[in-house]
């Protein structure tokens, strides 16, 4: 059985107008630059660590950051619905046999709180770190744990980081447009396929598969 990985912010979660509230939030807690609304544009076009050099933000402050986030979460998540599309995708690949789990660097009881609200609960693997360049070593990890091969699973995510994860741990990634990263900030990593939007996802994943057998 092929199984898809997917990110959650950006990817599967509609978040970016309550992760920039978040964001500013904490900006303005530590004392660092806070987000404006004509900066987001520009900044989509980086990676993440030269968006942080430039917004002034530490790199070791990160792992905490990534938690402060995480918890003020919480009560935004009511706030946060799927992608247009995005429920109907997931809900057709499991009635269509394919395993779906979820890779984030978000807190898993928001993630459970998310599908639960939106009847997506039959996704039981969630899988989550507050590191947010370890996405590479939790996609190993499943592969060991599930017995799976690398050329078993497909990755879908909409971020640079999640471009370069992949191709450390050796599995196809698809680049969703409609997220976080603009295609600036990714095409240098060459991503194996990139989709316009939800119903794309369903296309590649079941022409992949027809190639593999």
């Amino acid at each position: 059985m092929r199984r898809i990985l997917f990110d959650f912010d950006g990817t599967i979660a509609d978040s970016e107008h309550v992760a920039t509230d978040i964001l500013n939030v904490i900006a303005q807690r530590h004392g660092m630059h806070q987000f404006q609304a004509d900066e987001i544009d520009r900044l989509r076009k980086l990676p993440i660590r030269e968006r942080c050099r430039q917004l002034g933000i530490p790199m070791r402050k990160l792992p905490g950051l990534a938690r402060e986030f995480n918890i003020l979460f919480q009560e935004a998540v009511l706030k946060v619905d799927p992608f247009e599309g995005m429920s109907g995708l997931l809900n057709t690949l499991n009635d269509k046999g394919f395993g779906i789990s979820i890779v984030s660097s978000n807190a898993e009881d928001n993630i459970r709180r998310f599908l639960v609200r939106h009847n997506l609960g039959f996704i039981r693997d969630v899988r989550c770190s507050h590191h947010m360049f370890s996405k590479d070593k939790m996609i190993r990890r499943l592969l060991r744990r599930q017995k799976l091969r690398s050329e078993d699973v497909i990755y879908v995510g909409d971020e640079h980081r999640d471009v370069v994860a992949c191709k450390k741990a050796g599995v196809k990634v698809i680049w969703v447009r409609w997220g976080f990263d603009g295609l600036e900030a990714v095409e240098a990593e060459n991503p194996d396929f990139m989709a316009d939007e939800p119903a794309d996802i369903l296309g590649i994943v079941t022409a992949d598969l027809a190639a593999a057998l």
